[in-house]
């Protein structure tokens, strides 16, 4: 079934977007669209639980210029790379 969704979608797209991903489906097949849209949604809340550098356990970050998923050590890293205390 995952082989006729992927080849009967015309279209998709991501993005990461106020620090979590977002993600897009156009011409997916209707019986599969309840299914990819759960993936999706899951998806997309777990990016804003995993560090977007590393990969580890990960929190929200707005306190910067544009917000990001960051573990601390990634976050510390990101401060002294960009001169930010």
């Amino acid at each position: 079934m995952q082989e006729q969704w992927l080849a009967g979608s015309r279209g998709c797209g991501g993005q990461g977007k106020i620090g979590t991903l977002r993600f897009y489906t156009l011409g997916i097949d209707a019986d599969a669209l309840e299914t990819i849209e759960g993936a999706i949604s899951f998806a997309e809340y777990q990016s804003g639980t995993i560090c977007e550098d590393c990969g580890k356990k990960g929190k929200l970050r707005s306190n910067m210029p544009w917000w990001r998923t960051l573990c601390d050590p990634c976050l510390t890293k990101w401060k002294k790379e960009n001169k930010i205390k």
